[in-house]
């Protein structure tokens, strides 16, 4: 699952253009389509939240399997994906090896950018 922006209780006020003026995902989110995506301005912009459920390193592979499977299906529920959406929540079921190219993928390229700006932990 990710969430493709932050405008969970923002949907009765007025958003100010300095404020909650894009969205970080690369598309415009249904809860707020009026929210130009920052790949809007920015082409190829992406960042998003992602939640995810971990297991500890060495547990059996039919375990994880059996697991994903059931949040795959607990996901698809309509009900659960309802409530997912009222929160922004953009769910996408997957497989562990489709998490973990797109988390190893997120860590390249958000370490590129602290490497790159020099950023330090003080």
């Amino acid at each position: 699952m990710h969430t493709g922006g932050n405008i969970f209780g923002t949907q009765d006020m007025e958003l100010q253009p300095e404020f909650g003026s894009h969205t970080g995902s690369d598309i415009r989110l249904h809860l707020a389509p009026e929210l130009p995506a920052v790949a809007d301005t920015l082409p190829g912009f992406e960042a998003y939240e992602n939640n995810a459920v971990y297991v500890p390193a060495g547990t059996p592979p039919e375990v994880v399997a059996r697991l994903n499977a059931a949040l795959n299906a607990a996901i698809a529920q309509p009900e659960v994906a309802a409530r997912l959406a009222s929160l922004s929540v953009e769910a996408r079921p997957n497989t562990p090896e489709e998490f973990r190219a797109f988390l190893l993928a997120e860590i390249e390229k958000w370490g590129k950018v602290v490497r790159e700006a020099g950023i330090r932990v003080e």
